[in-house]
């Protein structure tokens, strides 16, 4: 028989696993970041198999809708206590082992489309079957419950599944057209149940009760009347009802307005010249009116007056005539709008009624002397600072007195010089009276003094640049392809090293003289070379000089598979675009810099994430590439191949970075977080990813560094304790034991004096002064510490040497 033919039917009764058809089970060694940002199971040799890998057999059933909520069984063989199951890069929750054959889980709710279905063993190893399971759009009938009476019609709406839908009564003796849900009830008063089916098997059902005639007297016959009519935005009518058979729901264009069920209250949301509102009762009879939306009553002038000024108020919007009040405050105002300020500063509310009984309220200042804030402020190189004036009297007109940066005269934004200056920003009114204030302008950026990577790390020790940890590809720069438990010396970087990073299995050095070397794998171009003089031109074990980057260059970023460097207030990429990461207008490798077009100058940051990239621009931040989680930050889960501005990050950026799927960004003395975060390492609380920003809780006092790991998150703090971390701790690397993952930020005790911050895919290391201390994952000798042993603390080491 062919499965595949089958496979559709399969899948709709759920009564099968993973057929022919599907691409077959594969066991081998589990890898928490895939190249596609995935859970991945890497197969192994077949040499290198051992007999106790687990392998998947079945999985039943094989769909859910995007809800979750199904649970789902898993047969096959080697499954072991403490087993894990993922869906996509999920896990799925409610574990049950049940024995060495088979596990039961919950799966949770989950964007549409086929994922990979996987088994992981407390040892790693794992089986995996690529997109053996299938999320569905929510499936729901509309209405669920409703009341009829008899020989009453309906039409039943379905939201999501796959067409065609199928109807059917399963209890009662009304009538469904089997096709289109068009429903009949029946002459005798009961219950039917009506159900529906999808294409894929998806089911749901309804539930109507049938009472007696369908008819009204006319003297019960429903009708619905506004307590005004027009309603002004913003403004309330309340909806009378008489007659039908209570209780009423009400419908709305919900973009026009809305309709409290309890009160009958209507809100306006917006202008329109017919606006359709329908009242329905229990027994599905409905009565609909039309009304009229009119501009919000609003204050056309003054906003504010000077001590004991009178001031006649203009009112627009809402049907005239108007009748004033004061509602609080020091003013006073007569019922024809004459409006007296205080004999001090201060705020009146007024309240206006229009001839329809719609309502409005303004505040009007009496102001005071003018002012511009903030009085001193520090603004990043390129950045903006908003100006604001106060008091006295507008229009107000801004300039730069005294300095360097430019201002907008109407609205009072400064743009900061590129280089470090101080400015004298002055105000006027419109009776000249000026006022000033102070504008420091100070650079941004930090060195990299301790960088680590997927399963290795570098560090800046005593001017030299020094890696440990896996060395398959030459990413620790020492000549050989052996990894290394301690630190070595990066060939050619032994003096004069200011920053190092870290790719997935590459680094780079940035020297004091503003000369780029990297070194590692190169098999997306990511060394920056245009050929490798020491034959392999997919790795080396040695640095080279970037092509074209040799001077100038003030900060550097290392991504999966792609470098970016920072010169002359641009912004240069290489190695892998295939996720427009590069941002260059191809797809594709680029194994020399390209300068990213849209960022012409400006830009103070740079970072790199797996397969995307951010900066720090005129005090704005902006990310480009792969954007699936979200970690573009612009409320979208598309791509992008050019800079877009991150949401509501236009200006006072200080601190931009990136790493897997999430970025984090400090602006306005607060950090924000954004992207993957199944794991909590956004620091919201939460393990919700996020497509814009989000607050980290419960982080107070001034950040000194930032840096992400794959799925986790720390910052060393001004205060103590001086480092904190969240986000994924299955194997320790936010230093807290007993924990797999935490959704705030954790305060690692005992660490004092820590001079530098480097988190990695799966472990964290600091500098305190020359001695690293780092904790987490191990496999690969990473933490530096002579051994391949995971820590869950920080323990100390010896000072770094070779």
């Amino acid at each position: 028989m062919n499965f595949c033919i089958l496979k559709k039917w399969a899948i709709a009764v759920g009564l099968l696993g993973v057929f022919g058809c599907t691409t077959a089970p594969r066991p081998g060694q589990f890898d928490s970041v895939g190249s596609n940002g995935l859970k991945y199971c890497t197969p192994l040799a077949p040499e290198l198999r051992r007999t106790h890998l687990p392998m998947i057999l079945t999985v039943s059933p094989v769909i859910a809708s995007e809800q979750g909520g199904v649970q789902i069984g898993i047969k096959g063989r080697g499954f072991k206590p403490g087993i894990q199951v993922f869906l996509g890069d999920s896990p799925c929750g409610g574990l049950n082992y049940v024995n060495e054959t088979s596990v039961t889980c919950t799966v949770s709710g989950h964007p549409q489309g086929r994922v990979d279905v996987s088994v992981v063993n407390s040892d790693s190893s794992c089986s995996q079957i690529p997109g053996a399971f299938e999320y569905f759009p929510s499936f729901r009938i509309l209405p669920k419950k409703g009341v009829v009476s008899a020989k009453d019609q309906f039409q039943f709406k379905v939201e999501g599944g796959v067409k065609p839908y199928f109807f059917s009564v399963v209890k009662g003796s009304g009538k469904v057209n089997p096709k289109t849900g068009l429903y009949t009830a029946s002459e005798v008063p009961g219950t039917d149940v009506i159900w529906v089916g999808d294409a894929r098997g998806l089911s749901d059902i309804a539930t109507f009760e049938i009472q007696g005639a369908s008819r009204l007297p006319a003297s019960q016959e429903l009708t619905i009347s506004p307590s005004s009519n027009p309603v002004a935005i913003g403004g309330s009518s309340f909806l009378s009802v008489v007659g039908g058979v209570g209780p009423y729901q009400f419908f709305i264009d919900s973009s026009l307005g809305v309709i409290d069920e309890a009160s009958g209250r209507l809100t306006a949301f917006k202008v329109s010249d017919d606006v359709k509102v329908t009242v329905r009762d229990r027994l599905l009879h409905e009565v609909s009116i039309h009304l009229k939306f009119i501009e919000r009553l609003r204050l056309a002038g003054p906003e504010a007056v000077a001590l004991n000024q009178v001031q006649a108020l203009q009112v627009q919007g809402g049907v005239p005539p108007y009748t004033f009040e004061v509602n609080s405050g020091l003013g006073k105002v007569d019922p024809t709008g004459q409006f007296t300020g205080s004999d001090r500063a201060s705020s009146t509310v007024v309240t206006v009624k229009d001839s329809m009984g719609n309502l409005g309220q303004f505040s009007i200042l009496t102001v005071p002397p003018l002012s511009l804030s903030p009085a001193e402020t520090e603004a990043v190189p390129g950045g903006s600072v908003r100006f604001i004036a106060g008091g006295g009297f507008g229009p107000y007109v801004f300039r730069v007195a005294q300095g360097l940066g430019h201002i907008d005269s109407a609205s009072g934004l400064y743009t900061a010089p590129e280089t470090g200056t101080s400015a004298l920003i002055e105000v006027k009114d419109s009776h000249g009276v000026v006022a000033t204030a102070k504008s420091e302008t100070h650079s941004s950026m930090v060195p990299q003094l301790i960088s680590s990577a997927l399963n290795h790390t570098c560090s800046v020790i005593g001017g030299a640049a020094k890696c440990w940890g896996e060395n398959r590809f030459g990413q620790l720069g020492d000549g050989s392809f052996r990894r290394k438990l301690q630190p070595v010396t990066v060939s050619g970087l032994e003096r004069h090293v200011a920053s190092v990073v870290t790719g997935y299995r590459h680094s780079c050095g940035l020297l004091g003289t503003g000369e780029v070397r990297c070194w590692g794998d190169n098999s997306k171009g990511q060394l920056g070379v245009r050929s490798l003089p020491d034959g392999d031109p997919h790795q080396s074990s040695v640095s080279h000089r970037v092509d074209g980057l040799d001077h100038g260059v003030i900060a550097i970023a290392a991504g999966r598979f792609h470098t970016c460097a920072l010169r002359d207030s641009k912004v240069f990429c290489w190695g892998d675009n295939s996720r427009g990461q590069l941002a260059g207008g191809f797809r594709g490798i680029s194994t020399v810099p390209v300068q990213v077009s849209e960022i012409s100058g400006g830009a103070q940051a740079i970072t790199a994430g797996a397969f995307h990239s951010c900066a720090i621009v005129k005090g704005g931040a902006k990310c480009w590439g792969a954007n699936s989680n979200g970690q573009l930050g612009n409320r979208s889960r598309l791509d992008s191949e050019s800079p877009v501005n991150v949401f509501g990050m236009s200006e006072g950026v200080q601190k931009i970075e990136s790493k897997g799927n999430h970025t984090c960004a400090q602006a306005r003395d607060s950090l924000y977080c954004w992207g993957y975060n199944a794991w909590g390492q956004l620091g919201d609380r939460s393990t919700t990813s996020s497509t814009i920003p989000v607050s980290v809780s419960g982080l107070e006092g001034p950040i000194e560094e930032l840096s992400l790991g794959a799925q986790h998150t720390c910052v060393r703090m001004g205060v103590a304790p001086e480092v904190r971390c969240w986000g994924h701790n299955y194997f320790g690397q936010i230093g807290k034991v007993g924990v797999d993952r935490q959704s705030e930020p954790w305060a690692i005790p005992f660490l004092r004096g820590v001079t530098a911050l480097g988190a990695g895919a799966e472990h964290s290391c600091v500098l305190i002064g020359e001695l690293y201390l780092c904790w987490g994952h191990n496999w690969s000798g990473q933490l530096g510490n002579n051994t391949t042993r995971d820590f869950w603390l920080p323990e100390p080491q010896e000072k770094a040497k070779e």
